[in-house]
């Protein structure tokens, strides 16, 4: 093969038996095929594919001269299956010949989880095809295969340990209380739920608005916090609002948007104690006139979504060098 490792690699194709989105705790299979179209003779010493999730994240280095951007990738899931092997080498026949594939996963895997900012930290599943080479001076061909995955239902968090009200004040007393009406269950993108809004404003301070928002937190082990925010509604009655009492039950939607997952909470055992996980919140944001008079009120919420849509994403097209490599340079 040479230096041609990269129409090598083209020439490694994967075809799944199952359909996607796979479903962690579920066993797949598949086959791994190789097209040898080479003229000289393909010399390998193992050919193996693994199924791997990472949590992907973001830093910037420093050179000396100014700072640059660097992908770390930290696995937390691996599954190698050797699909041939000998103990010095083999050369492949010249066509077309393929290897069976099989992996399970983790029942509590977390779901794949695209950047919501440039930069982001995001999970994301591959299946990487790898042909060793034994020539130390020769590079390994390899090709990676995206997948999309979503959680076990069974790892979601439930919602009976979670309050259904909230309340907070600002220093002029102007109080908000929230609560979710006959709601016990997880909410799902799609369903409708009632909200009690009670807002008491015995100074008559004047409001501005009362907004209410769905924040999605994001964990994503050393990777950080990140947060989604989508708007539900704005009060209209509360817009320059300077009155004493608001008592109102409104009818609310859960947006059925692609980048709501399911709530969830994973640990590894290979990130020290640092979760991944996905939790909601309904924001109440109050903005009245005055200095420091804005607050917020956050009651906390489960949803479990199907999550069907798939969107792999191609954020490894950036081509921003890891963490070993911006080290190699250094």
């Amino acid at each position: 093969m040479g230096a041609d490792t990269s129409r090598a690699a083209s020439n490694i194709t994967m075809q799944f038996n199952q359909a996607q989105p796979f479903r962690a705790g579920q066993h797949i299979t598949g086959t791994v095929a190789f097209n040898n179209t080479f003229v000289e003779d393909v010399t390998i010493q193992r050919i193996f594919a693994e199924f791997v999730g990472e949590v992907v994240y973001t830093t910037k280095q420093y050179n000396g001269s100014g700072y640059y951007n660097v992908n770390h990738y930290e696995p937390f899931f691996q599954q190698l299956q050797c699909l041939q092997e000998k103990q010095d080498s083999f050369s492949l026949e010249k066509g077309y010949m393929s290897w069976p594939i099989s992996f399970s996963l983790a029942d509590f895997l977390p779901p794949t989880l695209n950047q919501l900012s440039s930069h982001g930290p995001y999970i994301h599943y591959k299946v990487r095809v790898v042909f060793e080479r034994p020539e130390k001076l020769k590079k390994n061909v390899h090709q990676d295969f995206f997948v999309f995955v979503i959680a076990n239902p069974s790892s979601n968090l439930h919602s009976t340990y979670l309050p259904l009200e909230a309340t907070n004040n600002n220093r002029s007393d102007v109080t908000l209380k929230s609560a979710l009406v006959d709601r016990n269950g997880p909410l799902t993108p799609g369903d409708i739920f009632l909200l009690n809004v009670e807002l008491d404003n015995p100074k008559h301070t004047t409001i501005k608005s009362v907004s209410i928002d769905l924040v999605q937190h994001r964990t994503i082990a050393m990777g950080g916090h990140c947060e989604l925010t989508i708007f539900l509604s704005e009060i209209s009655q509360l817009q320059e609002f300077s009155g004493e009492h608001y008592r109102e039950t409104l009818k609310l939607a859960i947006p059925t948007d692609n980048r709501i997952v399911s709530s969830f909470h994973f640990m590894s055992p290979t990130f020290s104690n640092k979760p991944v996980a996905v939790e909601y919140m309904i924001k109440l944001e109050v903005k009245a006139h005055g200095l420091f008079k804005n607050f917020i009120v956050n009651i906390p919420i489960v949803i479990q979504s199907t999550q069907m849509h798939m969107e792999i994403s191609n954020q490894e097209e950036e081509q921003l060098p890891s963490y070993d490599a911006a080290i190699e340079k250094q």
